[in-house]
């Protein structure tokens, strides 16, 4: 969560939120909390098929796999 992924994203995904949104549910048992703040994102800004196929595009100097946990918020919370 250090946010240096932010603004990477040339689809404006709000990547660290993203990442964080899923945490709660991956991590701390909250799908719920999880999911509600994902479908609260702003339409333009939640992950979809065009942002997940420019993931390749956002790196991660953490070593955070942001292509896969983007596409995992997408496949849990969508």
């Amino acid at each position: 969560m250090c946010y240096q992924c932010s603004g990477q994203c040339p689809k404006g995904v709000r990547v660290a939120d993203t990442i964080r949104y899923l945490s709660y549910a991956d991590f701390y048992g909250q799908f719920a909390l999880g999911r509600e703040h994902f479908l609260a994102l702003p339409e333009r800004r939640a992950p979809c098929a065009a942002a997940i196929a420019a993931r390749a595009e956002v790196k991660c100097p953490n070593g955070v796999h942001v292509a896969e946990r983007l596409v995992r918020a997408q496949d849990l919370f969508a």
